[in-house]
């Protein structure tokens, strides 16, 4: 899967209008550059997340084998 750089532009702004990541914007060598960066809120969303697919490869493991 592969994203053209204006739709990974729009998942970024979607993710900044929540304040999960900071964006500054600048330039490298005359070229345009974006820098993202996770915030606080952020690090706390993702870590919320991952403990819950944690949990339900937890459950997913526990159910063992299908009968054949």
């Amino acid at each position: 899967m592969s994203l053209t750089d204006g739709n990974l532009g729009r998942h970024i702004e979607v993710l900044a209008g929540e304040g999960l990541v900071g964006i500054t914007k600048g330039y490298e060598n005359r070229r345009p550059r974006t820098w993202v960066t996770i915030t606080d809120s952020g690090y706390a969303a993702f870590t919320a997340e991952m403990a819950v697919l944690k949990q339900v490869l937890s459950q997913f493991e526990q159910r063992g084998q299908p009968p054949p």
